[in-house]
């Protein structure tokens, strides 16, 4: 019997160094996705989640029946029931929801201050957001008082105030700017500061061929739409165009702005009768005096 005894404590002690291995830890467990929300603070735009690589990931997710690597949410206070809110694995949290299935969380206390700091630096060493997805966390933060400057906000995470600063401007540019490009996460860190210089030359020549491109029916590559922004000369020495297509596929002429803003209306001889040209002068006319322009 004391043999025995013997054997049992030794087994005790091994498996109480083992248990201390783990002490602090906190389990995962899995609960209902639709229970878990975005941070403020979330720096994934929506285009995010209609790339190939997301949806690699909820293949993934739905191959395994759940997301292996549990995500990260502290709890919060939602209108009488205890509901979580995502620190980082936004993109693990919307394969779940979208697959139906519970989501593995692992919960912690965080302030909000924590909560972004953890956010940024998981995001940007798991896949690098954009620069206006990061830019935009950025102005949020800011507007909710979580740091005093842009500056403060840098010495946080670590990074260069350039780096902090050309991200924040992008996120800053206006909307019709923004939403010319196909997605707002196309925009480049180097293409920033042409569109920022570009505003302040010409805002309303800007912004009247970011509108334009927006309404034409032919979309334009994230690269084609930053030459047509600043109006810059192609290659061949002709300002970038917008086509104007007819009845039939081919275009039937184009409409070029310059540096300066100022627009050009060209027609293929064979788009337009001269007998109809009064016709065209009076639907011009009418769309200008609408637009408000003089």
């Amino acid at each position: 019997v004391r043999h025995l005894m013997g054997e049992s404590a030794a087994e005790v002690a091994q498996l109480r160094e083992k248990l201390e291995a783990f002490a602090g830890s906190v389990p995962a467990k899995p609960v209902d996705p639709f229970t878990v929300g975005v941070s403020v603070y979330a720096n994934r735009h929506e285009d995010e989640f209609q790339t190939r690589e997301f949806a690699a990931l909820r293949e993934d997710v739905g191959h395994a029946k759940k997301n292996v690597q549990p995500i990260l949410v502290r709890e919060v206070q939602g209108r009488g029931v205890v509901v979580y809110e995502v620190i980082y694995g936004h993109r693990r949290l919307r394969a779940c929801q979208e697959l139906k299935l519970p989501v593995w969380i692992i919960v912690v206390q965080a302030t909000d201050e924590e909560l972004f700091y953890a956010m940024d630096m998981e995001n940007r060493q798991r896949k690098n957001p954009s620069p206006f997805e990061l830019g935009d966390s950025y102005r949020r933060a800011l507007e909710n008082g979580l740091f005093a400057s842009l500056r403060a906000l840098a010495a946080r995470l670590n990074i260069d105030p350039g780096y902090a600063s050309r991200a924040y401007n992008i996120a800053k540019l206006p909307p019709e700017v923004l939403d010319a490009f196909p997605s707002r996460t196309a925009i480049q860190f180097k293409w920033g500061k042409d569109l920022s210089d570009a505003l302040q030359r010409d805002p309303e020549g800007v912004i009247a061929r970011a509108k334009a491109i927006q309404s034409a029916a032919d979309k334009l590559a994230a690269a084609q739409v930053l030459q047509q922004l600043l109006g810059k000369v192609t290659s061949e020495g002709e300002a970038p165009s917008l086509p104007i297509r007819g009845r039939g596929t081919k275009p039937a002429g184009s409409i070029v702005a310059d540096a300066k803003g100022n627009v050009t209306v060209k027609l293929n001889a064979s788009a337009v009768s001269r007998q109809r040209l009064p016709e065209l002068q009076s639907l011009l006319a009418k769309f200008i005096s609408e637009s408000g322009s003089h």
